[in-house]
């Protein structure tokens, strides 16, 4: 019977987190679950990129989890959600908060967000670390137009189009 299981490469979410959501008890037999049903299970979990389970004798269950990667915070009415190098946003309340990324601001539309990040995701990792902030200054006239704050202190303008190839040279 299992008497233990443990959750590891967790950042976003406590283990504990996954304990409740993966669907092992304690006391169940060791042998009563297939691996790959419960790793199916994790993936369908918004966080989860990839799981992986293993039994440990006598009586333990070894979780390998891989969450998305948060590529930035996008603010919403003062509120922080993570933005996920897939794309996806969710929530930032319970999560356990990074503090080396960008904040997002005026960023409505999902389309919007979608190409940001892919955007960000191209960005080289020097470049990527130094941005501070990205606001969303689009208009009618001009609907790929940011403004970007640098840590280092400088304001940049950019089109979202362009954004990282631009970056580059920064």
């Amino acid at each position: 019977n299992i008497k233990e299981s443990g959750e590891s490469g967790v950042k976003l979410k406590k283990a504990e987190y996954y304990e409740e959501k993966d669907g092992l008890v304690v006391d169940s037999p060791l042998m009563g679950f297939r691996t790959t049903s419960v790793e199916e299970l994790l993936v369908k979990k918004e966080l989860v990129q990839k799981a992986s389970i293993s039994r440990k004798w006598p009586n333990k269950v070894k979780i390998e989890i891989v969450e998305w990667k948060t590529i930035a915070y996008l603010e919403d009415r003062g509120l922080y959600n993570l933005l996920m190098e897939n794309g996806e946003v969710f929530p930032g309340d319970a999560l356990l908060l990074e503090s080396d990324i960008p904040v997002l601001n005026n960023f409505g539309s999902a389309t919007v967000i979608k190409q940001v990040s892919a955007q960000l995701l191209k960005l080289d990792s020097d470049v990527y670390h130094l941005i501070s902030e990205i606001v969303f200054t689009g208009t009618e006239e001009d609907p790929e137009k940011l403004t970007i704050y640098m840590d280092d202190g400088y304001e940049v303008r950019a089109i979202l189009s362009t954004l990282s190839e631009k970056m580059d040279y920064y």
